[in-house]
């Protein structure tokens, strides 16, 4: 409860004049610390995980151009809540990070608490574990569903007519030509004797 409410994983960040009561085990005096000696202790512990985080990383190549994390790094579990651990493990790590809420999974008003980070990979888990069951069962995922539609709509898909695109000259003659077949037979010769002087001039 300290950690999370007063702990931050960036010391420098934190002032010597602010000071917090711990309180003492078995029959103890209680003690006072400040925020920035307790943002130590909290960061030491911090660093150490990163820094196997970035073992695993490298581990798998995240730094190379082929494999690197385009989408960044998530933080879930109740440690996340810690204040600054985002700004540290951007720093540490030098991807981009953001903390994972379980939002989509939960509808239920009810049920906020369940938004929290903490919680977050316990329900990925729930999910993940009920997406495999419904595999074996033959039961289609949402995802699934959805590409099946795209794929039948592409391939339902009827190319539309690209309009004909003429010059103006072109709309003319089209135009003459459509009236001379309306034109009857002494309208024709006197058309054919109109042009064959303009010919000649």
């Amino acid at each position: 409860q300290l950690k999370v409410k007063f702990g931050s994983a960036v010391p420098e960040l934190e002032k010597d004049s602010t000071f917090v009561t711990i309180p003492g085990l078995h029959g103890r005096p209680d003690k006072e610390i400040s925020l920035k000696t307790l943002a130590q202790v909290v960061n030491a512990r911090v660093e150490e995980i990163l820094e196997m985080v970035n073992t695993e990383l490298k581990a798998y190549g995240a730094f190379e151009q082929k494999k690197k994390l385009i989408a960044g790094i998530v933080l879930t579990g109740g440690g996340s809540n810690l204040r600054h651990l985002r700004q540290l493990a951007n720093y540490t790590t030098g991807f981009d990070s953001r903390i994972g809420f379980a939002n989509e999974y939960v509808a239920n008003d009810k049920n906020q608490h369940l938004k929290s980070p903490e919680f977050a990979t316990s329900i990925g888990l729930l999910m993940e574990s009920l997406k495999i069951r419904d595999k074996k069962n033959g039961i289609e995922q949402p995802e699934e569903i959805i590409e099946k539609q795209e794929v039948t709509a592409a391939q339902n898909h009827i190319e539309v007519e690209q309009p004909e695109f003429r010059t103006e000259e072109e709309i003319v003659s089209k135009a003459a030509e459509k009236r001379r077949n309306k034109l009857t037979i002494g309208q024709k010769i006197m058309e054919s004797v109109k042009k064959f002087f303009e010919e000649v001039e």
